[in-house]
């Protein structure tokens, strides 16, 4: 069961027509996804100077990120390489945060506690 020279023809269009659309989709959802990072930066820099003008000195939370990274060096690569991620596959991001937010919560629980349900 071979195909005609015209099945095949039209077959690669539908293929070619398949993928522009996939492609058309992808630089859509890209453009959206940077739209609402672009948003939650505006949000970020509206709550940072609400809560530095709330929590100066030792209480604010600047200063628990840069205690923070005074004691774990290791968190700016860290960082960096998941912001390079989000940019690049904003799937696999946010599969790494839920599994980052499930160790951390694994790990702030007591010991002798069985896991919630």
């Amino acid at each position: 069961m071979s195909m005609s020279a015209d099945e095949r023809q039209l077959r690669l269009e539908l293929l070619r027509l398949r993928g522009e659309m996939q492609r058309a989709e992808l630089a859509q959802a890209a453009g959206e996804l940077r739209a609402v990072a672009r948003r939650a930066g505006q949000w970020m820099a509206v709550a940072s100077q609400f809560s530095a003008s709330i929590g100066r000195g030792r209480g604010g939370w600047l200063f628990a990120a840069a205690s923070a990274l005074r004691l774990r060096p290791w968190l700016i690569p860290v960082a960096l390489g998941a912001l390079r991620l989000a940019r690049r596959h904003p799937l696999s991001a946010v599969v790494a945060a839920l599994a980052a937010a499930a160790a951390a919560r694994a790990l702030r629980r007591p010991r002798g506690e069985p896991p919630a349900e």
